[in-house]
């Protein structure tokens, strides 16, 4: 998997390159998300604060028809299993003695890292750029390749992106 710094205004413009995030298969279709970061240390203080003091990005991101929901289908799978698993786990420890309460909820733990290390998601947000990780290796040169033939939007990006005058 790919890291790939792209412009706030290639995200909401549409201005991607038609290469699937995810797969680097050839698409032309587009899905819509929101893409949240905040400080690891905002984070620990919990969603409601992550949310309050973080950044957010609205995108248009390509996709092929087979990870149309790429990022729908983890969030239910993740808070679905929480239902599933924990909960009853907890209500296990509350009712009985034995150890085994914890084994769902590792269980749930280790399905939630592999779901998050696997799917496309921010790294970082500035006033200019969003990083991306976990994006496929063909759309990350597509992007590089679509920098190379296409000239900055205007003199602020060309300065952040290093194009033009030294």
């Amino acid at each position: 998997m790919a890291k790939v710094q792209l412009r706030r205004s290639d995200l909401t413009g549409g201005d991607l390159p038609g290469v699937c995030i995810c797969c680097g298969a050839p698409t032309e279709g587009f899905t819509r998300t929101v893409f949240h970061w905040s400080p690891l240390w905002i984070r620990l203080l919990g969603r409601f604060w992550a949310r309050a003091f973080g950044q957010q990005v609205r995108a248009q991101i390509p996709v092929c028809d087979a990870h149309r929901n790429h990022w729908l289908w983890r969030w239910w799978l993740m808070r679905g299993s929480l239902v599933l698993i924990v909960v009853p786990s907890l209500l296990a420890f509350a009712y009985f003695e034995s150890g085994w309460w914890l084994l769902p909820a590792i269980a749930w733990f280790g399905l939630s890292l592999c779901l998050w290390f696997t799917m496309v998601r921010v790294s970082a947000i500035t006033g200019q750029s969003v990083t991306l990780v976990g994006v496929s290796e063909k759309f990350a040169k597509a992007v590089e390749e679509s920098r190379a033939n296409a000239p900055p939007a205007d003199d602020e990006e060309e300065e952040f992106f290093g194009w033009g005058a030294e």
